[in-house]
């Protein structure tokens, strides 16, 4: 065999060699293909998508890290990321979404007016956290290990109510629900209370019965004064403090 011929061999199976390696994926997914993605599932062009935060953590195990994504598409309303996602590579090496469960709307009735919601991951779990217009920070998180196959709830964690001076678990409208989770209107509550309980005590019995029908009127028409939406803190704020100033002028 010529030296020619040998030389053309091995060039060969240096080919061949190459050709049967496999291509090595990053561990990570680049934020480029992530884009894309996103921009093909919402049928977006990818410059008018903004990824607002970015994680990778290993949930699988296998070495290569899923990413956790929240971004604006061009689809967003006025809310939130409108995308909040875990991307995995599958084994086309396309990527693909790992199951999350929706949340169970009891675990959100204390979630007041416009909000959002977001993912992270922490300690090697994923959270959801979810925002409303009242000012709280996470008023709502929802904790999800993997099972394996999917992500599944384990833990939810919820903001308690505050004292107010009506039973908050027995409230059935949506204005007395949203201030029992409010601590500032909780206590703007319990002041309005004890200054009409200390007013009503001074007053003759005549005037009694006017005062009581007056204080259940403001209560009824509180719901109708401040709608719960992006300004309600503020509006049940002006509403009972303009209620607390009249009762002391009296």
């Amino acid at each position: 065999m010529s030296a020619y011929s040998t030389r053309s061999l091995a060039v060969l199976f240096a080919l061949l060699a190459l050709q049967s390696r496999p291509v090595e994926v990053p561990a990570q997914i680049p934020e480029g293909e992530i884009t894309e993605w996103i921009a093909e599932q919402n049928q977006c062009s990818p410059d008018s998508i903004r990824i607002s935060s970015l994680d990778y953590f290993d949930f699988a195990g296998d070495g290569r890290q899923e990413a956790v994504v929240n971004a604006y598409t061009c689809n967003t309303g006025i809310a939130g990321p409108d995308v909040s996602t875990v991307l995995a590579r599958g084994p086309d090496r396309k990527l693909r979404e790992l199951s999350i469960p929706p949340a169970d709307p009891k675990n959100l009735d204390t979630l007041f007016g416009p909000g959002s919601a977001s993912l992270s991951v922490y300690n090697g779990r994923l959270v959801f956290t979810y925002s409303d217009s009242s000012g709280r920070q996470a008023p709502v998180a929802i904790w999800y290990k993997w099972s394996g196959e999917s992500f599944v709830v384990d833990e939810v964690v919820k903001s308690r109510p505050y004292k107010t001076s009506y039973d908050c678990s027995r409230a059935r409208f949506d204005d007395e629900r949203a201030i029992c989770y409010v601590e500032s209107l909780a206590s703007l509550d319990l002041q309005l209370d004890a200054l009409y309980r200390a007013r009503l005590k001074t007053l003759p019995d005549a005037r009694r019965v006017s005062f009581r029908q007056e204080q259940r009127k403001w209560l009824a028409v509180r719901g109708d004064a401040c709608p719960i939406d992006a300004q309600w803190v503020e509006c049940f704020t002006s509403y009972y403090r303009s209620r607390i100033d009249q009762l002391k002028q009296e």
